[in-house]
């Protein structure tokens, strides 16, 4: 799932710091961020001036129950 262009960052992360299980955020080149760490989610903030850069990549849940709680964030 792909994160949609613009959504509030604060609400994103409290959200995913809500979720049971881990929230990854994977790159079209192949790597991977946790997305319940502090330090990756400073990373997607200061990456998210460059939407291009956020747009692209998709989100995974290791849990599907999380996936109705972001769905607001993402697109299909």
């Amino acid at each position: 799932m792909k994160i949609k262009a613009t959504i509030d960052l604060i609400e994103f992360f409290n959200t995913i710091n809500c979720c049971i299980g881990s929230v990854k955020y994977q790159f079209l080149e192949g790597g991977e961020l946790n997305l319940k760490s502090i330090l990756s989610q400073y990373i997607v903030a200061m990456a998210f001036h460059s939407k291009d850069l956020l747009v692209n990549g998709n989100i995974i849940c290791s849990n599907k129950k999380d996936i109705p709680r972001l769905r607001a964030f993402l697109i299909d």
